[in-house]
């Protein structure tokens, strides 16, 4: 009887052991769910996010009152756009950082303005930014890293009198003058969010659509066909919309001898067209108001084709481009 008694209660135990254990395991993977699902929606809310003009890549600090935004990435050189004026909040949400490298190596800015709410810049953050001419930096921003602008040169820093940007240029040997800084508005007549990154007739352009005054606009981001042609006649619309946007090095290092751009684009990005050796010519229209820098660098023999007293033809002379006069 006791022997019986004995293995009751050993297979009671183990019973009892085996229910712990799955009861264990199963709270367990549930808790590893849990942490999996709360990790995911931590990240949504705060990790890469793009703003909601498209314009900025985000990330967010929990704070008190709301989040706190760090601008990780200048998205505006893919558009060609020359002035970036950073919005003081996005979606309700405090811009307060410039983190390190957001606009390092960005060929096609040339003023930035920052709102009244950033308070910090980072490392590199305004690195080697080639076109760089203007930059307004608030009495809000108290702390600027040593190499902020390392490889940058040739800008005025506009500040605010007695403010820590006004010490950091004296210090530094930055030319200054003084500004008032506009009132905050959260009015805008672009938005570049909507962006539909596809490919032409499944091979020959990435491009991206957005809109401008609520007019949707198309960017060649990269040509790639399957074979190069001796002419390159680029499209005036793709899927209904107009090509008005010939990204930064679009065009690099495809072999061909000419390329007709529509009468719809009006801005080319830097080193558009680079390292083309066997370029002759590119065709450009009257309606072309902003060229980057060196579009032809090592394509030595390149000429551009415009007509007379247009911005391309002026853009010819200043960079001692060869010129074709066209109708």
């Amino acid at each position: 009887m006791k022997s019986k008694l004995f293995t009751k209660k050993s297979l009671i135990a183990v019973a009892l052991v085996l229910v712990l254990l799955i009861g264990g395991s199963y709270i367990a993977n549930k808790t590893v769910v849990a942490d999996r699902l709360e990790k995911r929606d931590y990240d949504r809310e705060y990790s890469f996010q793009y703003s909601s003009d498209g314009l900025l890549y985000l990330t967010y600090d929990p704070a008190d009152d709301g989040k706190i935004g760090h601008i990780k990435l200048y998205l505006g050189d893919e558009y060609c756009l020359g002035v970036s004026d950073v919005p003081a909040y996005d979606n309700g949400n405090k811009l307060v950082y410039i983190d390190e490298n957001a606009y390092s190596e960005c060929s096609e800015v040339e003023k930035v303005i920052l709102p009244q709410t950033i308070e910090a810049i980072g490392d590199n953050a305004f690195s080697d930014c080639e076109s760089l001419e203007e930059i307004y930096i608030p009495a809000s921003v108290t702390k600027i890293s040593d190499n902020t602008f390392s490889g940058t040169d040739g800008f005025t820093m506009y500040v605010q009198e007695n403010s820590y940007a006004q010490d950091f240029a004296e210090q530094n040997g930055i030319p200054y003058e003084f500004y008032t800084p506009k009132p905050m508005v959260d009015t805008k007549d672009y938005d570049y969010s909507k962006r539909i990154r596809e490919m032409y007739n499944g091979v020959d352009y990435t491009y991206d659509i957005y809109y401008y005054n609520g007019v949707p606009n198309c960017a060649i981001h990269w040509y790639h066909p399957l074979e190069d042609t001796e002419d390159v006649v680029v499209p005036e619309q793709i899927d209904g919309v107009d090509v008005t946007t010939i990204s930064s090095e679009a065009f690099r290092g495809h072999s061909g001898k000419n390329i007709i751009l529509p009468d719809t684009v009006t801005n080319i990005g830097s080193y558009a067209f680079t390292e083309r050796g066997s370029i002759e010519k590119v065709y450009f229209s009257e309606n072309v108001t902003r060229i980057g820098k060196d579009i032809f660098k090592d394509s030595p023999n390149a000429v551009i084709c415009a007509p007379k007293d247009s911005y391309a033809y002026e853009y010819a002379i200043d960079n001692n481009i060869k010129f074709e006069e066209t109708n």
